[in-house]
């Protein structure tokens, strides 16, 4: 990212302490932004004149201009930057954590709020295949520490079954009969407490015999 160099902020930095004091950005992206206004005085000064052309009042038609400070005061200690910009991030994280608490409260079963991992989805194989296939892969699902991989086949008994940290698996020679017609198969996310997360759809192979 451009930093400001002890000069004016950046276009986008500028947009980045807008957002900031507007609690636009997530937890990472303030804490980041955090680090660099401790870094940067220039950047510093800008979020004090935010910070204070927000908390200015309306004029009156016709009063006379306010003047609003563009930099921070010299006369003020180090540490005026956090008297001001701690309290109003803390009223806009207050603020995101009540919309949370009643976005989960008002979510019901089945949606899946933003933030949250899915189910994995799965690659290969699928549909109609040649040949009993010889390995499988998925897509990753946020908090998986492992995967456990079921394949059954067509009256749904399990035929193959592992858990491997990775999101794919090659079968071992002879796993799986080669007179097979039909297969089912998931793979089961499980995290690093050995709870498991939203599984897969089941995927159907068919191979057709010759």
């Amino acid at each position: 990212m451009t930093r400001s160099r002890g000069g004016a902020p950046t276009p986008e930095q500028a947009d980045r302490l807008a957002r900031y004091v507007s609690g636009e950005l997530s937890g990472e992206e303030r804490a980041a932004l955090e680090r660099e206004i401790l870094a940067d005085d220039a950047l510093a000064d800008a979020l004090y004149g935010e910070l204070a052309l927000r908390s200015l009042p309306l004029q009156a038609p016709g009063a006379p201009a306010r003047a609003i400070p563009a930099t921070r005061p010299r006369s003020r200690p180090p540490f005026w930057r956090w008297q001001v910009a701690l309290p109003a991030a803390a009223a806009v994280i207050a603020v995101f954590s009540m919309l949370w608490i009643v976005g989960r409260q008002t979510a019901g079963p089945g949606r899946t709020l933003r933030g949250q991992g899915g189910a994995p989805r799965l690659l290969e194989p699928l549909g109609e295949v040649e040949r009993v296939p010889g390995r499988f892969a998925w897509t990753p699902a946020a908090g998986a520490a492992s995967y456990r991989l079921e394949v059954l086949d067509a009256e749904g008994r399990v035929r193959y079954e592992t858990v491997t940290p990775r999101t794919s698996h090659p079968l071992p020679a002879g796993a799986l009969p080669d007179t097979l017609a039909l297969l089912r198969w998931r793979v089961v996310p499980v995290d690093a407490a050995s709870r498991e997360l939203p599984a897969s759809e089941f995927a159907t192979l068919r191979i057709p015999r010759r």
